[in-house]
């Protein structure tokens, strides 16, 4: 009975020390949105609405002297048309814009410009939480084409665009309440077995 009792208790101290483990990162959806022109596949637009969803997580932060940046994947959106980049994607914070740039696009990180919105109020923008929404003037690389599952996706003219930070904050359970919890079922337990 004592060797039961024993048992369970250094099996819910084992289960409470792995688990509690590092803190999970926040997800990150970023938006850029605006009126373009260019292609998505085969679909050709003229002052549609253009969007580019980008997800990442904040523990992927890569900060730098002027800029930080994120890895993670995004989505473009055009009319009734949605394709994902078959690339990895990867959003970055200057002094004066934040982007969204393709490192696959065969030029330098921070010239494959996918989408970008210029504002000097990025300068405030330190550390990836909620921020915006945001509108600046556009930057685009209308020389480039990006690969997604729809095929090449290319801006030929952009106006103003809005940017979006939107950080989704989840509650982790700290270590020391998962010990008191450990410890109240080991008490439970013990009183459940000299009961019997």
């Amino acid at each position: 009975m004592r060797a039961k009792a024993v048992v369970l208790a250094v099996s819910v101290v084992l289960l409470l020390i792995c688990g509690a483990g590092q803190a999970v990162a926040d997800p990150i959806t970023i938006t850029v949105s605006g009126l373009a022109t260019g292609t998505l596949g085969a679909n050709s637009f003229s002052n549609s609405l253009v969007t580019v969803t980008f997800v990442g997580d904040t523990s992927g932060v890569v900060t730098q002297t002027d800029y930080w940046s994120i890895l993670g994947t995004a989505k473009v959106s055009e009319g009734n048309f949605t394709a994902s980049f078959t690339d990895p994607t990867t959003v970055a914070f200057t002094n004066n814009a934040i982007g969204l740039f393709s490192p696959a696009a065969g030029v330098a990180t921070g010239d494959g410009s996918i989408f970008d919105v210029v504002n000097s109020i990025f300068a405030s923008y330190v550390s990836p939480v909620s921020f915006g929404p945001i509108s600046g003037s556009s930057f685009i690389r209308p020389d480039l084409t990006f690969t997604t599952d729809l095929g090449g996706f290319n801006l030929s003219a952009a106006g103003d665009a809005t940017f979006t930070a939107t950080v989704t904050t989840t509650s982790v359970p700290e270590p020391s309440s998962l010990l008191l919890l450990g410890v109240g079922l080991v008490g439970v337990g013990a009183i459940s077995l000299r009961k019997h």
